[in-house]
């Protein structure tokens, strides 16, 4: 939360959250599958941040992640929509593309790796088509979708 003075001065508001997710006993707020969400935008280091936790503290499956647009409109942060951002979004890229090769080959079970392999294939099917016609993943511009799949491809 942030507020400005009234000289316009930015001002961060003290945080209202000071527990922690835990897996101890007596914490306050325990690891729940789907009972936690983050919003964020990439544009924001404190978001960054909890991303970053998230993932060191391996709860991306336990924590669920929602990214904003990166352009504000005259309201604020908004989301895309499949209407302005056809066919695929970063998510999407970094969940069916850059993830699978690692749930993949660290698959402990033949059903684990066979339950990857098939979305992973998929979506390279489903870029490989988009890329056919277009130069780029989205609109028609370099965008975070385009960086993500290069890295991986």
């Amino acid at each position: 939360m942030t507020t400005t003075t009234k000289d316009r001065e930015f001002r961060k508001k003290p945080s209202m959250v000071h527990n922690i997710i835990s897996k101890d006993p007596d914490a306050i707020f325990t690891p729940e599958k789907d009972h936690y969400y983050l919003y964020i935008a990439w544009g924001c280091p404190w978001a960054h941040r909890t991303v970053i936790t998230r993932a060191l503290k391996e709860l991306e499956d336990i924590i669920g992640l929602s990214v904003v647009d990166y352009l504000m409109d005259e309201k604020g942060w908004k989301f895309s929509t499949l209407e302005e951002t056809p066919r695929c979004i970063p998510d999407t890229i970094f969940d069916k593309i850059n993830s699978s090769p690692f749930k993949c080959g660290f698959a402990e079970t033949q059903d684990t790796y066979i339950s990857h392999i098939g979305p992973l294939f998929k979506a390279l099917d489903n870029v490989e088509a988009i890329l056919s016609q277009n130069k780029f993943l989205v609109r028609n511009t370099l965008t975070k979708a385009d960086i993500r799949l290069f890295v991986d491809i």
